[in-house]
C-alpha cells in the first residue's frame, strides 16, 4: 500500500503515513476498495424499497383479509396503512430534497457580491463636558445647613 500524497510505502497496520503524516484512506477506489455509499444513494434506495415493498404488502394484506374479514374492516385497515405509508414516503422524500439542497449549496462556486466596507475617518478625541458634583466634602455637605454659632475667644 502506498501513500496517496507522497507515494511512500505504508505499513498495513498504520493509520497515517510515516513520511508526510497524511491519513491513510483504506477504501479508495484506486487501492481496489469499494467506494462508500453516499447518504443520497442510501435514502434513495430506502425510498424505492419502502415504496414498492409497501404497495406489494398492501395488496397481499388486502387479498388475505378480504377472504377472512368483512370489507368495511379491511377498507379501514387499508386506509390507515396507506396514510402511514404516505407519511413515511413524504418524510423520506423531504430528507432527500434537503440532502440535494445542501449538496448544491456546497458546490456553489460564484460568491454573492459583497460591497466593500468603508473605512471610518480619523477623528480627534473629545472630552465630555465636566459634570457639576456640587459640594466637595462630606463635612461641608452635612454641616452646611447648621446655623453659625459665635465662638467666644479669650
Amino acid at each position: 500500500m502506498h501513500c496517496s500524497r507522497c507515494g511512500a510505502a505504508i505499513n498495513e497496520e498504520l493509520n497515517f503515513c510515516s513520511k508526510c503524516g497524511e491519513r491513510v484512506r483504506r477504501n479508495d477506489p484506486v487501492d481496489g476498495g469499494k467506494r462508500p455509499k453516499s447518504i443520497l444513494e442510501t435514502l434513495s434506495a430506502a425510498a424505492i424499497a419502502i415504496g414498492i415493498g409497501g404497495m406489494i404488502f398492501l395488496v397481499g394484506l388486502v387479498a388475505v383479509l378480504l377472504d377472512k374479514a368483512e370489507p368495511p374492516f379491511v377498507l379501514a385497515l387499508a386506509a390507515i396503512y396507506i396514510v402511514s405509508w404516505l407519511a413515511i414516503m413524504i418524510l423520506l422524500i423531504r430528507q432527500i430534497s434537503r440532502v440535494i439542497e445542501a449538496d448544491l449549496k456546497d458546490k456553489k462556486t460564484v460568491p454573492e457580491f459583497v460591497p466593500p466596507g468603508q473605512i471610518a475617518g480619523h477623528g480627534t478625541a473629545q472630552l465630555h463636558e465636566p459634570r457639576d458634583f456640587g459640594i466637595g466634602s462630606v463635612t461641608e455637605h452635612t454641616t452646611r445647613t447648621l446655623e453659625k454659632t459665635p465662638v467666644e475667644r479669650n
